[in-house]
Parts: structure tokens; sequence; C-alpha cells
């Protein structure tokens, strides 16, 4: 386990002193904030790694899509020449 405090911890301390102490005069959300900052950021970066991620597996998907039909085509066009010849 990580011994010592974070610097988010030691903000959010510093800044509720202040603010208990009428030094500043924030809102609460401020002076919260070194707590759900970080945490806001984290949740951004999953949100963005996992589009990311569906964007890769739907470009895959399209491309077995365009290899599959362009096997079918050819095969087809084989077909036709096979049959073209028998005539």
């Amino acid at each position: 386990m990580k011994e010592g405090t974070s610097l988010t911890t030691l903000l959010f301390i510093a800044f509720l002193v202040l603010k208990l102490t009428n030094v500043i005069d924030w809102s609460w959300w401020w002076i919260t904030s070194p707590l759900w900052i970080p945490f806001t950021f984290a949740v951004f970066a999953l949100f963005v790694y996992f589009s990311f991620l569906d964007t890769i597996e739907k470009q895959n998907n399209l491309v077995k899509k365009i290899a599959e039909w362009e096997k079918r085509s050819i095969e087809k066009r084989n077909n036709r020449k096979k049959s073209d010849i028998t005539i």
C-alpha cells in the first residue's frame, strides 16, 4: 500500500482550512475540486478509450464485410466465366 498523502488530498485540506477560516470565499465546488476533478478526468479517459475500441471494432467489421463482398463477387464472376466456356 502507498504511504503518504496525495497532492489532491493536501490541496483539499488546504482549501478546506482556508475556507473554514474565512481566508477565501470560494464555492464549495472549488473547495472539493481536488477530490472530484481527477475522478472526472479518469472517467473521461475511460470514455475516450472505450469509444476508440468501439470505433476500431466497427472498422474491423466493415473490413470483414467488404472482404466477404469481394470474395462473393469474384466467385460470381468466375462462375459466369465458367458458364460462358461451357456454352
